[in-house]
């Protein structure tokens, strides 16, 4: 039987309008988005303009990370 156990995500996107927020409490991806992003940091989230979410949610992929 396969192993059906949920794996809580490294970062949530959210939509808010004119902006996006990548909020996380993993302190890999805030390293993450200090390094290569210049995403404003808001608490334990990042604003995104529009233009760059499909990117960055790829890259963060990439690198390994659960993005819901």
């Amino acid at each position: 039987m396969a192993n059906d156990q949920k794996q809580e995500p490294d970062v949530t996107v959210e939509h808010h309008g004119t902006i996006f927020l990548f909020r996380t409490d993993n302190p890999d991806v805030h390293d993450w988005f200090e390094a290569y992003t210049d995403a404003q940091a808001l608490g334990n989230a990042y604003a995104v303009g529009p233009s760059y979410v499909h990117r960055i949610t790829e890259v963060l992929i990439q690198e390994g990370f659960r993005v819901a």
